[in-house]
């Protein structure tokens, strides 16, 4: 969804109201996970984490990268380069 609200008219609109809707839910009766019997899990395919980076995905999808689509981590400036990451991390003394 979040990829195909740039080309799609009115989807941002829907996904807005879809994660408002999921919120709320939550709010109500709490995250409940996709395991048998909802029973917390910690994973992130069907657990809290997989829960937490979804919404963070739908709060700021061009800072939070896609786990499914393999997209690299992102800084506030864009994307970082592998190169540049490397060469960027200090040596421990």
């Amino acid at each position: 969804m979040i990829q195909a609200r740039s080309v799609i008219p009115g989807l941002e609109a829907r996904i807005d109201e879809a994660a408002s809707h999921v919120l709320d839910d939550i709010l109500r009766t709490g995250a409940r996970c996709g395991t048998p019997e909802h029973v917390p899990s910690p994973g992130m395919m069907n657990g809290l984490s997989g829960i937490g980076y979804g919404l963070l995905r739908l709060a700021d999808p061009d800072r939070v990268p896609s786990l499914l689509a393999l997209d690299p981590p992102c800084s506030r400036a864009g994307v970082i380069p592998h190169a540049s990451a490397a060469s960027d991390r200090t040596a421990l003394p």
